[in-house]
């Protein structure tokens, strides 16, 4: 079987929102902490982190989590990309694929995840309604290509130079494309999140429900 690895950017400042995204509650947990909970319930080991800026106090946040960090000195000047960059090389060796997510898209589904896991090729990305999301997952083989990019585009421009077809796959989860750019679009996470976990509680009420007349209609 293949074994995942799991990247998470969260070196940005967070300046078009005001606050640090990664480390904003979300339910009964935070961003970021979702977020590496998702990915270590897919089996993605090592988890890396890529930290910039709040570095001590997100290492802190998640000390108790048995993930590995990677600081971009240079978080200030560089761009999200750079960051991804260092997280690449760290995984290089590490796994045969990689989730790789920024830090601000924390609402998806496990079953997306483990949809993902289903494909063999290069690059497999999940869409909602045909627009592109997260986590990305990328072929180990790739890593040495993706690195050498040094172009404008960030990692769709990475991508796009190596030349290998992008597997796109369409989900029911629009999760996948809820980022926190900002203050509107975390209100629509945490109203999001409510109804999502709200719907999870029914559906073990119901299901304990429908046992339990299964039970007595058993008798």
């Amino acid at each position: 079987a293949m074994n995942y690895g799991g990247l998470i950017v969260a070196a940005g400042i967070s300046s078009r929102f005001g606050q640090f995204k990664p480390m904003l509650p979300l339910g009964q947990e935070t961003i970021i902490r979702r977020l590496v909970r998702l990915m270590k319930e897919a089996k993605a080991e090592p988890v890396v982190i890529v930290t910039g800026y709040y570095r001590e106090k997100l290492e802190e946040h998640l000390s108790d989590l048995d993930v590995r960090f990677i600081h971009n000195e240079r978080y200030a000047l560089t761009k999200m990309f750079d960051s991804a960059v260092l997280g690449l090389k760290e995984l290089e060796g590490c796994c045969d694929r990689i989730f790789f997510s920024p830090a601000d898209v924390p609402l998806i589904w496990d079953d997306t995840l483990q949809i993902l896991k289903e494909r063999k090729e290069m690059i497999v990305v999940p869409a909602y309604h045909k627009i592109p999301g997260h986590p990305i997952v990328v072929d180990q083989l790739l890593i040495p290509v993706l690195v050498k990019y040094r172009g404008k585009e960030g990692m769709s421009g990475a991508i796009r130079a190596c030349g290998v077809s992008v597997r796109k796959v369409e989900v029911l989860d629009e999760g996948t494309i809820m980022d926190v750019d900002r203050k509107k679009d975390y209100e629509r996470l945490l109203v999001k999140n409510a109804v999502y976990s709200g719907e999870k509680e029914r559906l073990r009420m119901d299901l304990k429900l429908s046992i339990g007349t299964d039970e007595l209609s058993g008798q």
